[in-house]
């Protein structure tokens, strides 16, 4: 990551080898690199390639805009955890996600705008799943619901909602459940098997003595 790039994120320069250790080639780093992120995302998101057709999306303009901020996403999946740092910003003309390693170095942006959602070419792995994907659950956990709820009419898409919690229904099939707390946000991800936690970088959450996902998993 250029340093420019760093400081606008609010992040400081990585170290490239520990105090006494021999630096690794730069080939070589970057194929662990590519090893490990395939290896976490892989195990996150297996189930992926059964998903339905993408959900219907609300318009940009009726998402309240905010400004950049940096969460810990931490990937649940078959007994398996792993955590990354997100750096999530939107505004009325564009929603963009860029995932950075915990050292934060940039591995991959996604940027949904009135063009759709893509992958920007800075990426560096190919993730196993699409910019659609990716974008539509940011979609359910940060739109309003009402907003939500006024693009799925009509098709074969449905939420519903309690106080603290959304789900998303395919053609009556539960596909995910959301959960917000004070701590975190959890997407559930019924069909792929795993839950992400989004939460920011100072939270310290533990899980609750009946492991209900409204809690997240310690840093």
């Amino acid at each position: 990551m250029k340093q420019g790039d760093m400081a606008r994120y609010g992040l400081t320069r990585c170290e490239t080898a520990s105090s006494g250790q021999e630096r690794r080639p730069q080939g070589q780093k970057h194929s662990l690199l590519h090893g490990l992120l395939s290896g976490v995302l892989l195990l996150a998101l297996s189930a992926c390639s059964n998903i339905p057709p993408t959900s219907p999306a609300p318009s940009l303009a009726t998402l309240p805009p905010a400004t950049p901020s940096i969460q810990r996403l931490t990937f649940e999946h078959a007994n398996k955890r792993d955590t990354l740092l997100g750096v999530i910003r939107h505004d009325h003309q564009q929603l963009q996600l860029a995932l950075l390693s915990l050292q934060g170095q940039r591995l991959l942006t996604m940027v949904r705008d009135e063009n759709g959602s893509r992958f920007l070419p800075d990426a560096v792995f190919d993730p196993p799943f699409s910019a659609d994907w990716l974008a539509s659950r940011l979609t359910w956990s940060l739109w309003p619901k009402d907003d939500i709820q006024d693009a799925f009419n009509g098709t074969d898409w449905t939420l519903e909602t309690t106080a603290r919690q959304r789900r998303i229904y395919y053609r009556g099939r539960l596909k995910a459940r959301i959960d917000t707390t004070p701590q975190c946000r959890v997407i559930d991800d019924v069909e792929a098997g795993y839950r992400l936690y989004i939460a920011p970088t100072a939270a310290q959450g533990t899980k609750t003595q009946d492991d209900s996902t409204t809690a997240c998993p310690p840093p």
